[in-house]
This record gives structure tokens, C-alpha cells and sequence, in this order.
């Protein structure tokens, strides 16, 4: 869902994407896997939290990385939310009930040189245990 906001630094009007629209429109696509696999999604992004970023760009990279989680999940309790901290994003993804994090951590492996083609990164942590925290960060800006 594509917005207009005001940025104060720039003093201008510009159309942004709501984070939680985004995350939404993609657990509607992973929504039967996650049944399948009897994992629940919760999107936990905050209403108002609006990118500036080329959503062509950091999409499949988001779809990639929750697609990775419930594929390598059973029985699991994802949450997402997401953050900003001056010109960055954060995409948070926690698995809570970490079924198979060797196969999580080599899913998420081939996602990182896309992450980097957008000026962003990817970080993984616990991935062993049973809770695991994927974050995705990427600049906030065109």
C-alpha cells in the first residue's frame, strides 16, 4: 500500500509504502505453507512505520527471508515487526520454536548477496538455539 508522507528532514511530500501492508501482503502468500506446517504468523510491525525504499528492491529479499523461516519451521511461532533507526530499516523476523536451524542458516545464506545488492544486510542470531532472530536491514531512502 503506497502512502504519502511527509518527511521532515527533506520538507517534502513523498510516497512511501507502509511496512505492515508489505509484511501483510506477504504472509497472505505463505500463509498455506505455514498452516501445512502448523506455524503461526504474527505481524507485529507498527501501523504508522512507513519506507522511503524501492519496494521492487526490498521485497523479495523480505518474501525470501519469511518464506526461509516457515519452510525451515514446525510447530513455530514467527514474529515480525520492524524498527527505524535514523536512515536505516529494520526488518525483525523471530522464530520462536527453532525446528531445523542448520537448514535455516543455510536457506538464509543464499539470500545475504541480495541483501547487499541494496545497500543492506542480513543478520542472523540463535539460529541454533531455540529462538532465532533474523534481522534485515536496508537504507530508508530512494
Amino acid at each position: 500500500m503506497r502512502t504519502q508522507t511527509y518527511v521532515p528532514n527533506a520538507g517534502v511530500n513523498v510516497i512511501g509504502t507502509s511496512l505492515q501492508s508489505l509484511v501483510n501482503s506477504i504472509i497472505d502468500q505463505e500463509i498455506k505453507e505455514a498452516f501445512r506446517l502448523r506455524t503461526i504468523l504474527i505481524n507485529q510491525v507498527p501501523f504508522g512505520l512507513i519506507t522511503i525504499a524501492d519496494t521492487s528492491s526490498i521485497r523479495p529479499i523480505i518474501h525470501k527471508l519469511i518464506a526461509a523461516v516457515v519452510r525451515n519451521s514446525k510447530n513455530g511461532e514467527v514474529h515480525i515487526t520492524a524498527d527505524r533507526f535514523r536512515e536505516t530499516m529494520s526488518i525483525i523476523i523471530e522464530e520462536r520454536n527453532n525446528y531445523n536451524g542448520y537448514a535455516l542458516a543455510f536457506s538464509l545464506r543464499s539470500i545475504e548477496p541480495l541483501a547487499r545488492l541494496v545497500g543492506g544486510y542480513i543478520s542472523v542470531r540463535g539460529q541454533y538455539e531455540l529462538n532465532a532472530t533474523i534481522t534485515f536491514c536496508f537504507p530508508n531512502q530512494l
